[in-house]
């Protein structure tokens, strides 16, 4: 019997773009599926062209709510779900062929809980930008959890993005593994969360999904409550490992936070202007040890410059070389 899979659509202000995200979703040629699109109080045409689609397409159904964030959205797709695996896509996103859903529902024969893939950036007018994950280094050594993940984390392929990932949908409610509401950076903590919670990973080394860069969007205008909230999440995420025996797992756990705490780092030197930013930094610096975790070369590279100069200068290495 195929698997249903869930692809959980948070709508919010998105007329632009919309058309676009939702074409990629009916052309699937996998049809076992179920888009649950949740309007967030959209104040534009938003509403209107979902309603347009579910008229088209039975498989789409339409919530709307008054608004409260992507993480509320995301909570109210995951408690809607009936598949037996869930997606998540960004509506100003979209997926750039047709069979990705084949594709996966074919890793999902072997019942993985989690299956990793990739995402590019793209810019309108001018498509792909070259960033993103590329999976060409990527190799599998293993079946087991532990193996596949190792081999992710080396070339920072588990990325803390839900919508990298189809999950187990039994997985996520069994777990109450829901978003915080009220955060950005939500997905690092969720991530982690989920970490913890699976027994397997498959990868679908592809980067079929589209990450449209926005100049109005979040990313593109960090302030220092981003950077608190960014602070925040691995801090949560460094307390969940608490818990973690010492294992070969809790070493790749906590690779996977030395990652989300070299982006800080990055991050800070976005709002150095604000004079909070240096006390975070202080703050932030006792937990310099995550760094001991770096299987990953970037995160080994920082690592090295602490260890040799001390974290004062690495910074400051840092902040030339953004400059550069």
């Amino acid at each position: 019997m195929k698997k249903k899979i869930s692809v959980i659509l948070p709508v919010y202000n998105v007329e632009k773009y919309l058309n676009q995200c939702l074409s990629s979703l009916m052309f699937q040629l996998y049809n076992n599926i179920e888009i649950i699109l949740i309007d967030d109080g959209s104040t534009d045409t938003s509403f209107k062209i979902c309603e347009k689609y579910i008229k088209k397409d039975s498989r789409i159904f339409l919530v709307h709510k008054i608004n409260g964030g992507l993480s509320s959205a995301r909570n109210i797709g995951i408690k809607c779900a009936t598949g037996d695996y869930v997606l998540f896509l960004d509506s100003d996103d979209f997926w750039s062929h047709e069979n990705v859903l084949s594709d996966i529902f074919e890793l999902a024969k072997e019942n993985p809980d989690l299956i990793c893939y990739g995402y590019r950036e793209y810019v309108d007018g001018k498509g792909d930008n070259g960033n993103g994950i590329d999976f060409s280094e990527y190799h599998e050594k293993g079946t087991s959890k532990n193996e596949v993940l190792k081999e992710l984390l080396i070339h920072g392929l588990y990325v803390s993005s839900a919508c990298c990932k189809a999950v187990k949908a039994e997985i996520v409610k069994q777990n109450d593994l829901y978003f915080k509401e009220g955060i950005t950076s939500e997905d690092i903590d969720w991530s982690a969360r989920l970490l913890k919670c699976i027994k397997s990973i498959s990868v679908y080394p592809n980067s079929f999904y589209c990450y449209r860069q926005r100049k109005e969007s979040i990313v593109h205008n960090i302030k220092y409550e981003n950077l608190e909230m960014l602070s925040d999440n691995i801090l949560r995420c460094v307390e969940l490992g608490k818990d973690i025996n010492p294992s070969e797992f809790r070493d790749l756990y906590y690779n996977y936070v030395a990652y989300q705490y070299i982006t800080f780092l990055k991050v800070a030197l976005l709002c150095e202007d604000d004079r909070r930013t240096k006390a975070l930094l202080t703050k932030m610096k006792s937990y310099g040890w995550l760094l001991d975790f770096h299987l990953n070369r970037k995160v080994k590279i920082v690592y090295r410059f602490k260890k040799l100069l001390g974290f004062n200068l690495m910074y400051k290495i840092l902040k030339v070389y953004a400059k550069g």
